[in-house]
């Protein structure tokens, strides 16, 4: 997205995203298969100053324009130099592996640790987080079994486990897309169309309990928990009378 675009704030909120795992994984792949600039970086800005590549893209979740701000920190792994000023503003981490490498997976747990001994945040307050096995279309070579994958996303209370494609694109926009959402309805649930409805009609509620509230001090008495609703030019019968007299 260009500076112009931004100064329109075309989007209602914007996320930042970070892309961590060993070298060779595919991170810089997986995003630029995301937004179709899987040959050239002419989509890709870089954040001269600590060497960091990151893309944006936009979602419309439930109502909501929400824009992914994607960080790649490829060429970063290597020194084990990602830092807080790294993760300082970040909102998710995606934790990528290559399920045709051992080494990549077991590794990851390095940078899964590195999350609470950088952001030092308590559980609740730790990003929502996804782990992608990248480059599920090496099926032949593959040495990390999806249940792998799958009890390691449990055990890290993960958002999501996916395994992608980035060569054939298999599940590397269902990951993100689901990610705006899990985003936007952990940070900004009132942005969403679901969340008004529900908000309005709690609205309607209350206003009813309130008109009923009203309802029995002008125009009725009560004894107990019941109510009686008058006709202002009617009097009440005897038997309504007589209840009324000796609740007194």
């Amino acid at each position: 997205m260009s500076i112009s675009e931004d100064k329109e704030k075309i989007y209602d909120v914007r996320y930042k995203v970070l892309l961590v795992g060993e070298s060779g994984v595919g991170k810089t792949s997986l995003i630029r298969k995301l937004v179709g600039t899987a040959t050239n970086k002419n989509h890709m800005n870089m954040l001269s100053t600590i060497g960091i590549d990151f893309v944006k893209k936009l979602y419309e979740v439930d109502g909501a324009k929400v824009q992914l701000e994607i960080w790649d920190t490829a060429g970063q792994e290597r020194f084990r130099s990602i830092t807080k000023m790294h993760y300082r503003g970040t909102k998710a981490v995606v934790f990528v592996y290559d399920v045709a490498d051992l080494d990549s997976f077991t590794r990851l747990n390095f940078w899964l640790e590195s999350i609470d001994q950088e952001l030092q945040c308590s559980v609740e307050d730790t990003p929502p987080m996804i782990i992608i096995g990248n480059k599920s279309d090496l099926e032949d070579k593959r040495e990390v079994p999806t249940e792998r994958g799958e009890k390691l996303a449990d055990e890290k209370l993960a958002n999501g486990f996916w395994e992608t494609s980035a060569k054939q694109g298999t599940n590397v926009h269902a990951c993100f897309e689901k990610l705006a959402y899990t985003l936007t309805d952990t940070f900004s649930p009132k942005l969403m169309d679901t969340y008004k409805k529900n908000d309005r009609k709690a609205s309607v509620y209350q206003r009813t309990d309130i008109d009923n509230n009203e309802l029995e001090e002008s125009s009725g008495f009560t004894w107990g928990t019941r109510s009686i609703k008058l006709d202002k030019h009617t009097e009440p019968n005897e038997e309504v009378k007589k209840k009324c007299c000796s609740s007194q």
